[in-house]
């Protein structure tokens, strides 16, 4: 109702207003623009990371990490830093955890090489799992394994530490094995003694 006392229509889009300049409540495929105090058509909600809410007819913002959404559940592309979660279909930080990476591209975590752990893309690798080394070198980069019960080494020859159990030897892994009462001594590279009256022991202090 205007000055006059006479019932003048809202504004397009108002399903209730107070007067010309300010509505209330919005009609269906239009939502409320808190800026201007109107109803907007929902084409208009297209701002980063907002969506249209049916049920409220308002434009309302996505979750964190997202920089598109079809609702408040549902992000179809992620804030850069983050990466879509399959199972929740929403996006968290960039944590991909070993063997994985984040590709910025896709705004997903992709696995990295065969047996590799750490890396920042699908060609290359940084770290490579326990018991595999990369050969970065000969061009295949790929992580290929070690010899046999080695944790650790260079090339596919080349031990530099080995399985508990064993040790380095002439750059392979041979097994600890001593005789009662002694224990292999990394350090000194021998079968050391247990202390007195030990039959089998790990170091020269503890006795198992």
């Amino acid at each position: 109702m205007d000055a006059n006392k006479t019932c003048t229509d809202c504004s397009t889009g108002c399903a209730e207003c107070a007067d010309g300049t300010s509505c209330t409540t919005c009609s269906s495929g239009f939502w409320k623009n808190a800026t201007s105090n109107m109803c907007d058509v929902m084409a208009n909600c297209t701002g980063t990371a907002t969506f249209y809410n049916n049920g409220t007819n308002t434009c309302d913002n996505c979750t964190n990490g997202c920089a598109a959404c079809q609702n408040a559940t549902k992000c179809t592309t992620c804030a850069e830093g983050y990466y879509q979660d399959p199972n929740t279909t929403l996006c968290t930080l960039t944590s991909c955890g070993d063997g994985k990476f984040f590709n910025n591209g896709t705004s997903k975590c992709e696995d990295c090489l065969g047996n590799c752990k750490t890396c920042n893309d699908s060609t290359t690798c940084m770290v490579c799992n326990a018991g595999f080394f990369y050969e970065e070198a000969t061009g295949d980069n790929k992580c290929s394994a070690c010899i046999d019960d080695c944790t650790t080494c260079k090339d596919n020859s080349t031990c530099d530490t080995c399985m508990d159990g064993w040790h380095v030897e002439d750059d392979v892994c041979v097994d600890d094995d001593c005789a009662d009462g002694t224990y292999w001594d990394k350090d000194a590279k021998a079968c050391t003694n247990c202390k007195e009256g030990c039959l089998k022991c790990k170091d020269a202090t503890t006795c198992e």
